[in-house]
């Protein structure tokens, strides 16, 4: 999802526009870094389409979760929903000028 918003009251609207990102990998293919391969890949078009601000939920146990966050340029916050922790980060505008 892609659109104008607060990530929260402490965000100014100037984190916008923002877009969620996740993943999802099949059991037998996990471990090939597919997962980052695409989510960079989506960073890069998003980035190429004015997002400037990106968020994911990670589940605090799953570290090839955190692993592609931290690629895509995320960090985790203090801000939890659904037992998961939002992740947030700034498009890199490097990102914008690949593929």
């Amino acid at each position: 999802a892609v659109g104008h918003r607060h990530l929260d009251e402490a965000t100014p609207a100037t984190a916008g526009p923002v877009a969620e990102i996740a993943w999802v990998v099949g059991t037998p293919w996990q471990g090939r870094g597919i997962a980052t391969e695409a989510a960079r890949g989506m960073v890069g078009w998003l980035g190429r389409r004015g997002v400037r601000t990106l968020m994911a939920h990670v589940h605090p146990d799953h570290r090839a979760s955190a692993a592609v966050a931290t690629a895509c340029g995320l960090a985790p916050t203090d801000v939890w929903q659904d037992g998961e922790v939002r992740w947030t980060g700034p498009l890199d505008h490097r990102e914008r000028r690949k593929g």
